[in-house]
């Protein structure tokens, strides 16, 4: 595996706390509704002093797109190295360097086998540690076929990640290399007809509403999953840089609550193999260092501070550059951009509670 890495890249030459977190609450059946719950306990009395923190391990889903779009190269042509070839051989080599406290599994979608537009119903590979070789030989058994029922496969993810039987920070690693499709109830006259391995014309679409764009059902989703503590991080094959498919990527991510804080368009753009291989990288410091759980719930009128290695980070409702809660009762939390960046290496995280002049 790793000679065909080798082969794959020479080929390719502060802030406050005062307002509530505007989350909707889980129904005992893991909807949601529409009131907003307050990220803290406004019952709980005010203190000054530190609350202590704990890393969070996570618990993270690979949601691998095999659409026949990911049998061309990596700039949307009919060149080596495959984008499914470069799949198989980078994903694997750089999963073996993930913190073995991250629990992984796998999907592929379309699943294989099954109908073009079909819509994942069960994990590839269930979720464990050390998942380099399992991952690499559920990749090897794949083709690239179908199409890109990404909204749907969100769906299953979320469900999966919540049936999860190990604690920790739930997350999804979309690694896609287009626009979702797979709609037949979007208006073929109307969509935006800009999806598949080749561009289709109007007509098509309106024969075919599934080639639709199906991205504001899918960033729904993602934004959706986010607001339920499920984040979802993006991974883009974007060589061909199709607008359309840009944009919905970098709605995707930003949605997904995890954008890319060193990318304005938010994915992880991948062009070249060792792209992927970054992505991976920095998605597996992020699952092992920037997830933290709060020993207690700070009260309503407390002002926080959160400092990493002594600096302060401010907190980033946007989540790209500081921190921000991640669940609505206020107990865990996420670090972002360059705060991410530095909670490496087992650094020091601190969150203050302050509560003024009592």
């Amino acid at each position: 595996m790793r000679g065909l890495v080798g082969a794959l890249l020479a080929a390719s030459c502060a802030c406050g706390a005062r307002s509530a977190l505007e989350l909707p609450t889980r129904e005992p059946d893991g909807g949601a509704i529409d009131r907003p719950a307050a990220d803290v306990d406004p019952d709980v009395p005010c203190a000054n002093g530190p609350i202590p923190l704990r890393r969070r391990a996570s618990v993270a889903l690979l949601a691998i797109d095999r659409s026949g779009s990911m049998d061309l190269d990596l700039l949307g042509g009919n060149g080596v190295p495959r984008r499914w070839d470069v799949m198989r051989a980078v994903l694997p080599d750089a999963l073996a360097a993930l913190d073995p406290d991250v629990s992984l599994g796998a999907l592929l979608f379309p699943p294989v086998g099954a109908a073009e537009c079909a819509a994942p119903q069960a994990l590839d590979l269930g979720f464990g540690e050390a998942r380099a070789e399992p991952v690499a030989r559920v990749l090897d058994a794949a083709r690239p076929s179908g199409r890109t029922p990404t909204y749907a496969t969100l769906v299953q993810a979320e469900r999966q990640l919540q049936g999860a039987t190990r604690d920790g920070a739930r997350v999804v690693v979309l690694a896609t290399d287009g626009g979702p499709n797979c709609n037949a109830a979007l208006d073929g006259d109307r969509c935006g007809c800009a999806t598949g391995a080749r561009v289709p014309g109007q007509d098509e679409c309106r024969a075919d509403p599934s080639l639709c764009l199906d991205d504001q059902r899918a960033v729904a989703q993602a934004s959706a999953m986010a607001a339920r503590g499920v984040l979802t991080f993006v991974i883009g094959i974007d060589g061909d840089r199709r607008p359309a498919l840009v944009d919905a990527l970098t709605r995707l991510a930003r949605a997904g609550g995890r954008p890319n804080p060193r990318s304005p368009r938010a994915y992880y753009s991948v062009q070249r193999p060792e792209d992927l291989r970054e992505a991976v990288d920095a998605i597996g410091r992020t699952l092992s260092a920037c997830t933290l759980l709060a020993a207690a719930r700070p009260p309503a009128d407390a002002t926080l501070s959160l400092r990493v290695r002594g600096a302060l980070a401010p907190r980033d409702p946007s989540r790209v550059e500081g921190w921000d809660w991640l669940t609505p009762d206020g107990a865990e939390l996420a670090l972002y951009g360059s705060a991410c960046d530095a909670a490496g290496g087992g650094a020091e995280v601190t969150l203050t509670a302050s509560c003024g002049d009592r």
